[in-house]
This record gives structure tokens, sequence and C-alpha cells, in this order.
């Protein structure tokens, strides 16, 4: 169904449910992004810690490395396997 365009005035508005609506989408609108930015800070946020949290495993991994030689450590048990240069493992 075509609708027929309505010629314009300079004095002419909208109603007010019109007027109404319009608003409460336009704040919902601008409710949103507010969210979506507050989200993206956290966002950058945990980012941030997270990769601090990596750059301290990393240095404590080179710490056992250090003292027990290439390992993988079963996380759950703590048994120690050391790792040989060509990527295979060996029981200790």
């Amino acid at each position: 169904m075509r609708r027929t365009k309505i010629k314009i005035k300079m004095s002419d508005k909208l109603e007010d449910y019109e007027l109404k609506k319009l608003n409460e989408l336009n704040n919902k609108i601008g409710a949103f992004r507010h969210d979506i930015a507050i989200v993206e800070i956290q966002k950058s946020e945990l980012l941030g810690l997270h990769g601090e949290a990596f750059k301290q495993f990393k240095v404590f991994r080179d710490e056992l490395n250090s003292k027990y030689g290439l390992i993988e450590v079963d996380l759950k048990t703590g048994k120690i396997t050391e790792k040989k240069e060509d990527g295979k493992e060996k029981t200790s």
C-alpha cells in the first residue's frame, strides 16, 4: 500500500503521541549507547587485568622451569612431566 505524502507547512508539528513515541525511542537508543560504553570500558579493564595475570603466569612458569627444567604440570595433581626438546614428554 502506498502512502500519500502530506504537504508540510512550517507551522505543522507532530501529533503528541508521535512526539512522545519518538522521544521514548530516542531515549532508549541513548540508554543502550550508554550501557554499551560502560560494557566497553569494563571490557578494556578486564583485558588489561587479563594481560597482567598472563604476564605473572609467564614469569612464574619461567621460575618453575628454572627450578625443575622444561616441564608440564598436571594442575589437578601437581605431577610434573619433563618435556624433551623435541616436544615429547618423559615422566619424572
